[in-house]
């Protein structure tokens, strides 16, 4: 036993005397002292990363059953932790897991994370029918997943900082405010009002779903999915805003037409979202459902005008100019020539990743407060200051080299508590000091007095002269007796001249 603990220490001792694990440690230290900066404390609720770490399941008791139900998982490193119940409004922490009923029966949306936003749009060209595929990286263009001057130098960065230790060092200084620590979830499921905040940041998620491009197999189906999206994500600044009427007009044109599983769908879409922008309506499962019908509806029957049938070409063309003016014109019709012959528009987008597939989300609906999640308002809502808008072309939630970055922060808010100190333990009644010149002596200002001083020194201090104002009237005493005694010189001056 003896020898098998020398063997062991003297191979420690080693170990510990390499230069490598050292400097290993070293950096390992440093990057924990600077993850340990970046923690605001006392620690804030992670209000920001619930909706990048919630995935929602609905699914129905039977398969005949007609009532879905929703439930949002929360997870953490792709590991539940907690579930919320949105019709019976209760966590559950333990006793949970994949569930059979769930496949088969519902849909699942997984985990939405944000990765940027390019705040620019892009013509994209639309092959011909000669050859119906999309050009080599258009899509990576859109989804700005290639950027040749941000990968090399981010995978570069992320390469180092594990090999060195630093990053590891760094994640352990974040661990306190991660969502991973099981403390920071406890303080999470146990602040007030977070059931309402989780159940809207789910219905967040389903509303966004439809909006979600990834890459498409060919030009003609992404084409498709471009135009759908746009009537998605118009319809729904309609029902957010729709001050004329126009739905409940649209939803009877559908009735008449024959059509009303899509003129229900419409009324309960908008009437979802009106629910949803209300602050203190709590949404159930009704609310979701909503968005999945009509988006169902949507993508699989297409635009609803082609069910609308009117009885001469005038009535068609003025109901075709409604849909304009709202932007929601069907996508058949004259396509443009010229410069931008077989091209479509991709405008601002949200640069998104869901469960490791890239892909990009239209600012229309995000860019309203309804629709943003929590995490991305610093970057799609309008910040207070310049430093938190959208000035550049793709602004990343990660950077590249981050970590490495936060460094030179650390290092200036270090100086700054420093310097700080410093000034705290000059001694009291030295803060200024004042040079007197000869034939002119000037009084010390008075000692700063404290923030808790009494009101009556103060009004006794306000009461005595200033010192600035005696020193001001020194000055000016000097001046004119300076003037006065060169005016007697020229009146002499001038009088000698008259008696000569």
């Amino acid at each position: 036993m003896k020898k098998a603990m020398r063997f062991t220490w003297k191979v420690a001792r080693k170990a510990l005397m390499s230069t490598v694990l050292l400097a290993f440690l070293g950096l390992c230290l440093v990057g924990f002292l600077v993850g340990r900066d970046q923690v605001p404390h006392p620690v804030p609720v992670p209000m920001d990363q619930v909706f990048d770490n919630l995935q929602v399941y609905s699914y129905r008791d039977t398969p005949s059953d007609t009532n879905y139900h929703y439930v949002v998982e929360l997870t953490a490193f792709g590991k539940p932790f907690a579930e919320y119940d949105v019709d019976q409004r209760r966590f559950v922490t333990s006793g949970f897991g994949r569930r059979y009923d769930r496949a088969f029966s519902g849909a699942h949306y997984g985990r939405l994370k944000l990765r940027g936003h390019s705040g620019e749009g892009c013509w994209i060209v639309v092959p011909d029918s000669t050859s119906n595929t999309l050009t080599k990286g258009q899509f990576d263009e859109l989804t700005r997943r290639t950027l040749d001057y941000v990968r090399p130098v981010g995978v570069l960065t992320n390469v180092l900082g594990m090999l060195s230790g630093y990053s590891i060092g760094y994640r352990l200084g974040l661990w306190e405010a991660s969502l991973a620590n099981p403390s920071v979830q406890r303080k999470l499921l146990d602040s007030p009002g977070v059931a309402r905040t989780i159940t809207r940041e789910a219905w967040r998620r389903v509303l966004l779903e439809p909006s979600f491009m990834t890459s498409q197999p060919d030009a003609g189906t992404f084409v498709t999915s471009l135009e759908l999206q746009r009537l998605y994500n118009r319809f729904f600044l309609l029902a957010l805003e729709d001050t004329t009427g126009f739905v409940t007009q649209e939803a009877a044109r559908l009735m008449a037409a024959g059509q009303p599983e899509y003129a229900r769908a419409m009324l309960e879409f908008t009437h979802a979202v009106k629910r949803a922008g209300a602050d203190t309506t709590q949404l159930v499962s009704r609310d979701f459902r909503a968005i999945e019908t009509w988006a169902g509806l949507l993508f699989s029957r297409g635009h609803w005008a082609s069910f609308v049938r009117d009885t001469t070409s005038d009535a068609r063309f003025r109901y075709l100019g409604a849909l304009a003016h709202y932007d929601l014109t069907p996508p058949q019709g004259p396509r443009p020539g010229g410069r931008h012959a077989r091209q479509v528009w991709v405008g601002p987008r949200a640069l998104v990743n869901v469960d490791g597939d890239d892909g990009y989300v239209s600012d229309e609906i995000p860019a309203t407060l309804l629709g943003c999640p929590v995490g991305w308002q610093p970057w799609l809502q309008p910040g207070v200051t310049e430093s938190v808008r959208n000035l550049f072309a793709v602004r990343w939630v990660h950077p590249p080299g981050e970590e490495l970055l936060q460094v030179a922060q650390a290092v200036k808010r270090t100086t700054l508590r420093l310097a700080a100190l410093a000034n705290a333990g000059r001694p009291a009644g030295r803060d200024a000091t004042i040079a007197e010149s000869p034939g002119l002596r000037l009084d010390r200002l008075p000692p700063r007095h404290d923030a808790g001083a009494r009101p009556e020194s103060l009004a006794t201090r306000s009461a005595a002269p200033d010192s600035a104002t005696r020193i001001a009237a020194a000055w000016r005493s000097r001046v004119l007796d300076a003037d006065s005694a060169r005016a007697t010189a020229t009146g002499d001056s001038v009088s000698a001249d008259s008696s000569r």
